[in-house]
């Protein structure tokens, strides 16, 4: 289901709104019609007012982005990717809870450790 306050990236808008953050992004692709989508949703909210000034929160509806589905190799809704730098880094597909969603965040979050 679809969260009044994030924006909403298609086949057009998409590279552009997810590449082009320097922090970590979080997209959620998702249907109007799945039920564990609208489950999630309230979830994908609140970690959105949490991580509000470090990750950007994206939501793509796969009904209307079908070439996004198969770019990405989606096999089912929801599906969440964790983008950071443009590559990535984390995909978690179905009903899945806040805190497996904030540790994915978290771990794009933390810095690269220093090898020596």
């Amino acid at each position: 289901m679809a969260v009044q306050n994030l924006p909403q990236a298609d086949e057009h808008s998409f590279d552009q709104v997810v590449f082009g953050e320097p922090s970590p992004v979080l997209v959620e692709f998702f249907t109007p019609w799945c039920p564990h989508c609208r489950r999630l949703a309230p979830v994908i909210e609140e970690l959105a007012r949490d991580y509000r000034d470090r990750a950007r929160f994206v939501q793509v509806n796969a009904d209307q982005a079908g070439g996004l589905v198969v770019r990405f190799q989606l096999r089912g809704v929801p599906t969440v990717l964790v983008f950071d730098q443009g590559q990535e880094i984390s995909r978690l597909i179905g009903a899945v809870s806040k805190e497996q969603l904030a540790d994915r965040l978290d771990k794009a979050l933390a810095p690269e450790p220093v090898s020596g």
